[in-house]
């Protein structure tokens, strides 16, 4: 955990009470789901302005990295509508309603699993 959050500079951790000084070396702002909910509730009901750029960053998927040591791979929103652009001329909907999620949010595929059936009506 530590050399991902290193690695890609994240400036919040979203984590539990228990959880709270994993990993120790962690200097960034840590947001406690089970304990801050006071602190949340202050925020406003309505979801901020996006602008989010298609060349944006979406996410960072670690690989187990043939050296032994993970690499992330930077995944654009471009890469993921394009990806689900696929899904969705490939299969059915009906398909994609019924995908089972059967894989870690660690793994790849997980993409596929959680958001093609929910763009899908899933």
């Amino acid at each position: 955990l530590a050399y991902m959050l290193e690695g890609t500079g994240a400036p919040v951790v979203i984590t539990q009470a228990s959880l709270e000084n994993v990993p120790p070396e962690y200097t960034g702002q840590r947001v406690r789901l089970d304990t801050d909910a006071a602190v949340l509730a202050a925020y406003p009901e309505e979801a901020p302005a996006s602008r989010t750029e298609p060349r944006q960053l979406a996410y960072v998927l670690y690989t187990s990295g043939s050296t032994g040591r993970p690499k992330g791979v930077a995944v654009t929103h471009a890469s993921a509508v394009a990806f689900l652009k696929w899904a969705t001329s490939t299969f059915k909907p009906e398909q994609l309603k019924g995908v089972l999620a059967a894989t870690s949010l660690n793994f790849d595929l997980s993409v596929f699993e959680v958001f093609a059936p929910l763009v899908s009506g899933g």
